[in-house]
């Protein structure tokens, strides 16, 4: 069935004289697509068809009239396009009688029909100005005007009126429902409504809409829910493969590793194991697999070794930009070392003792460097502040006296205007370094109990972090001088104390052979970490917080991780105590200081190791080799390839 600009009511006691007809004509003429009923019937079906052309038309054109007024058929046509909320334009072709058309209506079935109609149709505007001057022609002009007034805005009414009468006469079935563009559409038209624009939406047509949008709403949610279960199902999937392929791997690295170890403990052949190692650590990482490596390694070729101190070295660290090492050594010195080249670049000379510690300004402008007393009566007990950059000349900028024992660490604060140090005489001092020459110190921090021998600085400058031999490591407001908590919980001596990177945890190194975690905001214990045979002498966070070093008397350094408190890989090699370890800025490499008068720079990922291994190995595995160990014929080491 089509849809029409113009439904006409009329009585046809009106059109006696054809006028009805003549403008239905007219209309068409017009270009409008009118529908009249012309038909003297009565019937259910003919009823329907009524309804049916009303709701499909745009407009409803009413020639109103004491007889159209008075008509039942008519009263019923006003009321259906009423409830449709159809456009309605009246056109009056009489003047009316308003007592005589109100008592047309008494008595019949139908008075409460007219009687509802009679108050909104009032309130449309009337064509009336014809009266007594009859136009036809203006008379046709005036209707097709008003019907095709927002045309585009009647037409979306119409059909969005016959989707919600679909919809609802199919009992609300969602096979009914309009969605994506049309839906939104719709969505629009009914928000672009001002209240003054008519036809005014219907109740039908918004609860439509909303049903509608609650039904993609729905179906949109449970396709997400769908997907989202599928997508969980594929990584539930996943993560079950990759279970099985790392349980496969460890298998596979644990076997070989097992046979690398072999051959070092009976003194075999290390390019061998070492070879075994590589494979075992591509397959899958093993602690073990790491250790035999390093130990297979160690015996081909060791890993960057810093000689040069004639006396055991204190402290190793990197500058600011990881371009340089610097060492401290109880010969009373201090090294620069070319990270890259591993050569010594320059001596700083000046302490009169040992050189417990050495670290650069944040700037990396400036070393500071802390003295004491040696065993031969010797004391320094003097921090210095010396310029970095200079090519030959030993430049020392500053001299920090005020400690009545020797100094055990000096560092900047984050900003590089303060320097605090910690001594032997149980205390910390700070010192302002933006005073000019001559630098005093502006605060004193008193509170432990014994010498005081690391300190440090949180990451955000507000507070500092001091470890004692008195077993506590101590948080203090940078600005009062406050102490604000005490760690405790070692047995022993807390030898160093380092924030993380992000300054929420706190670690303590004793010599009660353990490190601690700690959580900074609280002082309140975390995890304590054990491994060592031996006391622990430092301990520090990666750069990116995933890690901790530690360094111990037992001769090892040792890798954790952070969030589970496993050792991930013990760094064997050095021959006497391991005095500190520290990362590199970038987190790549460790660097290590011991007793044996050496530092040592350490891979510290396995992945990189494997990469140095492949340097300190000159052949790949024999085809017996590969037979016994069940080792495939791809290439161990990229040297090895196709061509080589």
């Amino acid at each position: 069935m089509s849809n029409y600009d113009v439904f006409i009511s009329y009585s046809r006691k009106d059109d006696a004289d054809q006028f009805v007809t003549r403008m239905k004509v007219a209309l068409e003429a017009a270009g409008l697509r009118v529908w009249m009923d012309d038909k003297i019937v009565s019937s259910a079906e003919w009823w329907a068809q009524i309804e049916a052309h009303i709701e499909r038309s745009h407009n409803f054109l009413l020639f109103i009239s004491e007889h159209s007024l008075a008509s039942e058929w008519c009263q019923k046509e006003i009321a259906h396009a009423f409830d449709n909320g159809k456009r309605l334009i009246a056109f009056q072709l009489s003047a009316l009688d308003e007592k005589r058309v109100k008592g047309s209506w008494m008595d019949t079935g139908w008075e409460q029909i007219a009687r509802a109609n009679w108050e909104p149709l009032r309130k449309v505007q009337w064509i009336a100005d014809h009266l007594g001057v009859p136009d036809f022609e203006a008379a046709v002009e005036r209707i097709r005007a008003d019907a095709q007034t927002d045309p585009a805005y009647v037409e979306a009414h119409t059909r969005l009126l016959l989707q919600a009468q679909t919809w609802q006469n199919s009992g609300e079935s969602p096979g009914a429902h309009i969605s994506g563009e049309p839906l939104a559409e719709a969505e629009r038209w009914l928000a672009a409504w001002a209240g003054v624009t008519l036809p005014a939406p219907t109740d039908l047509q918004r609860a439509f809409v909303s049903a509608c949008r609650a039904a993609q709403n729905a179906q949109e949610a449970f396709v997400r829910d769908l997907e989202t279960r599928a997508q969980q199902a594929q990584e539930q999937l996943t993560t079950v493969q990759a279970k099985i392929a790392e349980g496969e791997g460890r298998i596979t690295s644990l076997d070989l590793a097992s046979h690398a170890v072999e051959i070092l403990n009976n003194h075999g052949n290390p390019e061998l194991a070492a070879l075994l190692c590589i494979r075992a650590l591509k397959a899958g990482y093993t602690r073990q697999a790491d250790a035999a490596l390093v130990r297979a390694t160690d015996s081909l070729y060791i890993h960057t070794v810093l000689r040069g101190h004639e006396r055991g070295m204190n402290c190793a660290l990197y500058s600011p930009d990881g371009r340089f090492i610097l060492t401290a050594s109880s010969n009373g010195t201090t090294l620069i070392w070319k990270a890259a080249s591993s050569e010594s670049n320059r001596v700083l000379i000046g302490h009169e003792s040992y050189v417990n510690s050495a670290v650069y300004s944040p700037d990396g402008r400036y070393i500071l460097t802390a003295s004491g007393s040696d065993l031969l009566g010797s004391s320094d007990n003097t921090v210095r502040v010396w310029e970095a950059a200079s090519d030959d000349a030993v430049v020392i900028v500053h001299v920090l006296r005020g400690h009545e024992a020797e100094v055990n660490r000096a560092v900047y604060s984050p900003d590089g205007c303060f320097i605090v140090t910690t001594s032997s005489d149980k205390t910390a001092r700070l010192w302002d370094v933006t005073t000019g020459d001559a630098l005093v110190a502006v605060r004193v921090l008193r509170g432990h109990e014994h010498s005081v021998n690391s300190v440090t600085y949180s990451p955000n400058g507000r507070f500092i972090l001091t470890a004692s031999s008195d077993g506590t490591a101590r948080i203090w407001a940078t600005d009062t001088g406050e102490e604000v908590h005490v760690l405790r919980g070692h047995e022993h001596i807390v030898s160093s104390a380092a924030y993380s990177p992000d300054g929420r945890f706190i670690l303590t190194a004793s010599s009660d052979g353990t490190t601690c975690i700690w959580e900074a905001a609280t002082g309140h214990e975390i995890r304590m970490l054990r491994g060592h045979e031996g006391g622990v002498n430092s301990a520090a966070y990666s750069p990116d917080g995933r890690f901790i070093v530690t360094a111990s008397r037992d001769r090892t350094a040792r890798i954790w991780d952070a969030a589970t408190g496993e050792t991930i890989r013990v760094l064997r090699g050095h021959d006497g105590g391991v005095n500190s370890a520290a990362y590199s800025p970038d987190g790549r490499f460790i660097v290590t200081a011991s007793r044996d008068r050496t530092a040592r720079i350490w891979d510290a990922d396995y992945r990189d190791f494997i990469t140095y291994a492949c340097t300190r190995v000159f052949r790949d595995f024999t085809d017996e080799e590969r037979a016994r160990y069940g080792i495939d014929d791809t290439p161990t080491c990229p040297q090895f390839g196709a061509g080589a």
